[in-house]
């Protein structure tokens, strides 16, 4: 059996270079709040904002936003990932053993700055800086969108996926400061260090499909033996 492979968009030079820069900018956000966390912990922007949400908390919208978090959360974010790549195999096979080890890949980033930050959360708990949270979520749904894009999916699919992305990705981080569990800064580094690994990782599957578009997604038709013709004098 035959399957035919999907068709891969590839990025223009263009989009290439806009991700390029965003990629850079993003993590020299991820980088400066890094070192701010490392040297001083939570800044005055920090207390400020702490003070403003937790002034009007209520048990009820508490709730809510704890809902919210678990969006965000490993024990939502790895299924949806396997099921990512189970829907991928067939047709797609570099894509489909790509999303797991971008998700590996974000979980090694976000553990190394929390180790190496070592910055208390405003409840005390400790590894505060990145929110993994934010991050895991922007990892996953930006790539979701990259995949829908890439292999030529209706235009108001990966649109209307993207734009219900970042609703997503603002609910969860409000969420994360809503619960007191993350500073403001632990939500703005998960966000850009999410948004530089998924620019970075867009660029690099670019590249690699453009040498081998169709990912090794199909497989030859088994080899009829041929049969022997039959001569006739007539």
């Amino acid at each position: 059996m035959t399957v035919r492979p999907l068709e891969f968009h590839h990025l223009t030079p263009r989009q290439r270079r806009v991700l390029s820069w965003l990629g850079f900018a993003c993590a020299a956000v991820f980088l400066l709040l890094a070192i701010e966390a490392l040297s001083e912990g939570a800044s005055d922007v920090d207390q400020a904002i702490k003070s403003f949400m937790q002034a009007d908390r209520s048990r009820e919208v508490e709730r809510v936003m704890r809902g919210i978090s678990l969006l965000g959360s490993g024990y939502v974010l790895l299924p949806l990932t396997c099921v990512l790549s189970a829907m991928l195999f067939r047709r797609h096979i570099r894509l489909a053993l790509a999303a797991p080890a971008v998700a590996g890949g974000a979980i090694v980033l976000e553990t190394l700055a929390k180790a190496i930050t070592a910055r208390d959360r405003p409840n005390t708990v400790p590894y505060s800086y990145p929110s993994a949270h934010v991050l895991g979520a922007v990892v996953f749904l930006g790539m979701l969108v990259y995949v829908l894009y890439a292999l030529r999916r209706r235009r108001r699919w990966w649109r209307g996926t993207a734009v219900a992305s970042i609703v997503t990705v603002v609910a969860i981080a409000y969420s994360r400061l809503y619960v007191n569990a993350h500073w403001f800064s632990d939500v703005i580094g998960g966000l850009s260090g999410g948004l530089a690994y998924v620019f970075l990782v867009v660029l690099m599957l670019d590249t690699r499909m453009r040498s081998d578009p169709r990912g090794a997604a199909t497989m030859s038709p088994p080899a009829r033996s041929a049969k022997p013709r039959r001569f006739s004098l007539r």
